[in-house]
């Protein structure tokens, strides 16, 4: 029989994820195709037709568990289980279960670049090793990110560069620790002017952004700033012949307000073209972000936005509402906080608590906006005080929060 067909679905939310998938597939002698996620079907079809076995790669997020089982669904009402149907990213990592649920054959948690070659090795050749009772596939912490290229030139796929994983902080509302095992690493910036070297021959339209927890927090291993780092990776990328534009600490990947100090936002001034840096504060109260184990205060946020300001350049400042334990005087602080950083030359961003499987608040449900705060919330976004998706990532929470009642509800009775 013919080697397997290996597609990888592509989707316009998920795309920065394929490109370390596909070279680490390639650097096995293992042959991708990435799929258009409205393509999917036909092209499984095709491959089926043709006697070949087909392994089907699919990463999303919570917000898109809906969706993506209801594409499992289609799959396998057309195809049966001659497809064989792989899951990885956030909610795989997050909801092994209830990926497995949806009628995925395998979830892969966490980091997949080392683990899928030997997965798709293993089905290929007819190995149990990846059995029916082994399901829920552990993946492996990748200890150097300059292993693969952070882009595609192959499959043209070129996304922010992946400059950091992983994340100290643990705050608890984010999943990040978790899919990348909590450690540190950085891309080296030979590995970063490698690709911009030949991003910037490409002759496309390319402009230089990251992929960061902490964009600020780049070749740091601890809590305070390496701004040495920062001035290295941003003036060898300044110094390539044709260059394009570079977009640091903004979009996306913000920084930590604790990261902002005036040598660091000297460099991106002098070194980066954007004229905007993006912070995360979270939130307007001491205890919420004591709570949710943010690390810092509120001053530290003004002192932050204060630094950026008196450089030339403009904070945007993110928020959330609705983080599980909020009081309306919480989140009435925060609108202040927005107000005041507003009035100082600041933008703020207002965004709603999504609960993320993994996470620890991942279980919780979003504390309900007053709805003063709500109106007050509306008027600061018609004014231009705010910008934002509250609305829409209020609608994605309640979509979340049902799917976790109605994946707990199909697990209970099925026990």
């Amino acid at each position: 029989m013919a080697e397997p067909a290996v597609l990888l679905r592509l989707e316009k939310r998920n795309w920065y994820s394929l490109v370390p998938l596909v070279n680490s597939l390639e650097s096995s002698g293992i042959e991708a195709e990435v799929v258009p996620s409205g393509s999917l079907i036909r092209e499984i079809g095709g491959h089926i037709s043709g006697k070949r076995r087909v392994i089907v790669c699919i990463s999303f997020f919570t917000t898109q568990a809906r969706s993506t089982s209801d594409l499992v669904g289609r799959i396998r009402t057309r195809y049966g289980r001659d497809v064989v149907l792989i899951a990885g990213g956030p909610h795989a990592t997050g909801a092994p279960l209830d990926t497995l649920q949806m009628g995925f054959d395998y979830a892969v948690r966490g980091e997949g670049e080392i683990v899928l070659p030997q997965m798709i090795r293993s089905l290929a050749e007819g190995d149990r090793r990846f059995a029916a009772e082994d399901r829920v596939v552990e993946g492996i912490p990748l200890p150097n990110l300059d292993t693969f290229p952070p882009v595609s030139f192959g499959h043209h796929l070129y996304p922010p560069i992946e400059i950091t994983r992983g994340c100290i902080f643990s705050c608890r509302y984010c999943s990040v620790p978790l899919v990348f095992d909590g450690r540190l690493r950085h891309r080296s910036v030979e590995s970063v002017v490698s690709a911009g070297e030949r991003l910037v021959r490409t002759g496309k339209r390319w402009d230089f952004r990251f992929i960061s927890p902490n964009s600020l927090g780049y070749g740091s291993t601890g809590r305070r700033p390496r701004e040495g780092s920062v001035e290295e990776l941003l003036g060898a990328l300044r110094d390539l012949e044709g260059r394009k534009r570079i977009f640091f600490a903004t979009f996306p990947s913000e920084a930590r307000p604790d990261f902002v100090t005036d040598r660091m936002v000297e460099i991106v001034s002098e070194l980066a073209d954007n004229r905007k840096i993006s912070i995360g504060a979270q939130s307007g109260s001491d205890e919420v972000l004591r709570r949710i184990r943010r690390g810092h205060g509120v001053e530290t946020v003004y002192r932050a936005v204060e630094t950026i300001l008196s450089r030339g350049l403009t904070p945007i400042v993110d928020f959330i509402l609705g983080l599980p334990g909020e009081e309306e005087e919480d989140q009435r602080l925060t609108l202040a906080a927005m107000g005041r950083i507003t009035e100082m030359g600041g933008e703020a961003r207002v965004h709603h608590f999504i609960p993320l499987p993994g996470s620890e608040l991942g279980a919780e449900r979003p504390a309900p906006i007053s709805p003063s705060v709500m109106s007050e919330v509306g008027r600061m976004s018609l004014k231009g005080i705010a910008s934002g998706s509250f609305t829409e990532q209020m609608r994605l929470a309640r979509e979340v929060v049902e799917w976790q009642d109605l994946s707990s509800s199909i697990e209970t009775s099925s026990r």
